[in-house]
């Protein structure tokens, strides 16, 4: 098992490999949102429970569509979810223990980015025979 698609890409399997990694991580944040929506439907926070219920929904309903566009290696969704992420996760940031998971989920979408950037370059230099 290679692990090139971590930092190399050397070529356009390795790209892809790391694209398939993104739709990974959003299909289990996803879930993770859709669970915590779930959840609230039966909590007692009747004032923060619908707020919450809805935030958690729509970010559940927006890693579907990143990790969707992702499998048809889209520029734009990868960078567009790298930084809807970033901007849920900036708090996490501050607490020591509380930065491990989310530094890891961000990077690996930050190579989710380079590699469907990477990809396309792959792709356009094979379709002009460079």
């Amino acid at each position: 098992m290679s692990f090139d698609w971590v930092w190399l890409m050397p070529n356009k399997a390795s790209a892809k490999r790391a694209i398939k990694v993104g739709v990974f991580v959003c299909g289990v944040l996803a879930l993770v949102n859709f669970t915590l929506a779930a959840l609230l439907e039966k909590s007692s926070w009747r004032d923060y429970g619908l707020s919450l219920r809805g935030v958690a929904f729509e970010l559940a309903v927006f890693y579907v569509v990143v990790g969707w566009r992702l499998q048809k290696e889209s520029r734009i969704f990868a960078v567009i979810g790298l930084l809807v992420t970033a901007y849920f996760y900036r708090d996490k940031f501050t607490e020591s223990p509380g930065a491990i998971l989310p530094s890891l989920i961000l990077l690996l979408l930050v190579n989710t980015v380079r590699a469907t950037f990477l990809f396309h370059k792959y792709e356009t230099a094979e379709k002009h025979g460079l």
